[in-house]
């Protein structure tokens, strides 16, 4: 802290205006907000009004107000949005040497010299965290009790990993879901299936029904032929049983195509006694 009492007169007056603006103005937007808060008029205050911080605080934030030809004023933060700003660096001999700025006014200005910082060490800008950012599609796994050092995992099949909410965790996907290694999020199933209308589908089926006329056609020539020997050493009944199961295997191929909703009702049924 300065001790302004060994200075004098010509020392506040030649001192950098750089460093005393700042606090000259704090000071008046202080006493603006309070002027704010307590209703000052020209000639009194009301001194009814009880003050607290966060009435100061909300005022502050709506300064707005001139000073030394100079607009002050903050943003909904309560940043200042007003006068440059020097970006200084210490150096080991105690003093402040510029490196950078900062303006608000008239354009936003921002700016850094990195050559003039001389970091400790090897030079090289220091790293204020001990692991690296895991990829995407890599959870966290958090190493001692400090949630800076951590190892990276893949999230396996049928996870995803949300970074911004807990990146720590792969979470599953519904039933209806799935994802492949390394993902950021599920994709919905979707239902594949073979249309009647397919060309592949429309050759098979051609090829069930004449499988099935031709089934028909021996059951109508064994019944024809029933008493004969030929029939009878061929198997007699088991015959007609066989062709039966024969015909209903080649019919079984209409329940491979088409969506479920068609035949939903002996899809399953047909596919279980097949």
């Amino acid at each position: 802290m300065c001790n302004c009492s060994s200075m004098s007169a010509e020392d506040i007056i030649t001192s950098d205006p750089s460093f005393n603006y700042p606090v000259y103005s704090a000071v008046y937007a202080v006493a603006h907000a309070l002027h704010a808060v307590l209703q000052c008029g020209a000639d009194s205050c009301n001194k009814n009004i009880k003050v607290y911080p966060d009435m100061v605080l909300r005022e502050l934030r709506r300064s707005n107000f001139t000073l030394l030809n100079q607009t002050v004023q903050f943003d909904v933060n309560g940043d200042p949005n007003f006068g440059p700003f020097s970006i200084v660096f210490w150096n080991s001999s105690g003093n402040a040497e510029e490196v950078g700025f900062h303006y608000f006014y008239p354009t936003f200005k921002f700016f850094i010299n990195s050559s003039k910082i001389k970091w400790h060490g090897d030079g090289e800008v220091p790293r204020s965290v001990c692991s690296q950012e895991c990829p995407v599609g890599f959870a966290k796994i958090q190493e001692g009790i400090h949630k800076c050092c951590f190892s990276c995992t893949i999230c396996p099949n049928g996870t995803y990993i949300n970074s911004t909410e807990d990146p720590y965790d792969c979470i599953s996907c519904k039933k209806t879901e799935w994802s492949a290694e390394g993902s950021t999020s599920c994709t919905i199933r979707l239902l594949e299936y073979v249309p009647f209308t397919d060309t592949a589908a429309i050759v098979i089926m051609v090829g069930a029904l004449v499988l099935v006329a031709l089934t028909i056609a021996m059951s109508v020539l064994f019944a024809i032929n029933y008493n004969t020997p030929v029939v009878r050493s061929a198997g007699g009944p088991m015959c007609f049983l066989i062709l039966g199961c024969l015909s209903l295997c080649s019919l079984s191929v209409f329940f491979y195509f088409g969506s479920l909703a068609d035949h939903w009702l002996f899809h399953c049924p047909a596919k279980a006694i097949r």
